[in-house]
C-alpha cells in the first residue's frame, strides 16, 4: 500500500484510487467485481468491510499496541491530532478501496512520525475520524467479509464459506476463502447455475 503514497515512489500522485485486494478474497464474478469498483468510485475515499469501534472488543491485542504507540509519539511531541481510543474504528481491510487524500494522509502520517500504526486500526480511524467521514462506505457486497467462518460452538472457525452462505447471496465478495482450487469450482457451479435459471425463464416465456 505505501508504494503508492510515497512521495519517492514513481506511482505516486498518478493514482485518483487504489484497490486492494487479498488473494483469499472470493469474487464470485467478473460482473460482482464490475459493479463493486463502479458503483462506488470515485465519490467515496474509503470503501471497506463492516466496521467496529473500540468498545466493541476492548481486549483486542491490537488496540493496546497502538495506543503504546501513540503514547510514545505524544512523549517525542510529533504526533498530529489524532483521535481518544474510544473513537477508534476496527475493519479487515483484505478488500478496500481508497481515494488519492487518504493516500496522501497516510503519507503524511509516514513522513510525520517515521512510522504507520496496525493498518486494521490505522485505515479505518484515519478515514473516519481525520480525512473523509462523509464519503466512507460499508457496502452491502461486503457483508460477508470476516476474519474466519464460525459455526455454533466453534472456537476456532474456518477458511472456506459455508456453500449456503456463496448461494444465498450470490452477488457479494466473499473473505476468507483459502482454497483456490475450490474458488474456480465455485465460480464454475454458479455460472452453471444462472444458466440454468436463464434457460428455465426463456422456456417459461
Amino acid at each position: 500500500m505505501y508504494t503508492f503514497c510515497s512521495l519517492n515512489s514513481r506511482y505516486y500522485g498518478k493514482h485518483d484510487f487504489l484497490i486492494l485486494m487479498e488473494d483469499d478474497v472470493f469474487i464470485p464474478t467478473v460482473s460482482t467485481f464490475l459493479k463493486f469498483v463502479t458503483q462506488y468510485i470515485p465519490q467515496y475515499c474509503f470503501v471497506s468491510p463492516p466496521l467496529a469501534y473500540y468498545y466493541s472488543n476492548p481486549a483486542w491485542s491490537h488496540w493496546q499496541s497502538a495506543q503504546r504507540a501513540i503514547a510514545a509519539l505524544n512523549a517525542s511531541k510529533t504526533i498530529t491530532a489524532f483521535p481518544p481510543i474510544s473513537q477508534w474504528l476496527s475493519g479487515n481491510v483484505d478488500v478496500i478501496i481508497m481515494g488519492s487524500e487518504l493516500l496522501d494522509a497516510i503519507r503524511q502520517f509516514a513522513s510525520q512520525h517515521g512510522r504507520l500504526l496496525f493498518h486494521e486500526m490505522f485505515i479505518p480511524t484515519l478515514a473516519y475520524h481525520i480525512y473523509c467521514k462523509d464519503r466512507t462506505l460499508q457496502p452491502e457486497e461486503l457483508y460477508e467479509d470476516r476474519y474466519r467462518w464460525y459455526q455454533p460452538d466453534d472456537d476456532i472457525g474456518s477458511t472456506t464459506p459455508p456453500f449456503d452462505r456463496i448461494i444465498q447471496h450470490p452477488g457479494r465478495i466473499c473473505h476468507p476463502f483459502k482454497n483456490r482450487r475450490e474458488q474456480v469450482n465455485l465460480r464454475k457451479t454458479l455460472q452453471s447455475m444462472r444458466r440454468n435459471v436463464s434457460e428455465m425463464h426463456r422456456f417459461i416465456s
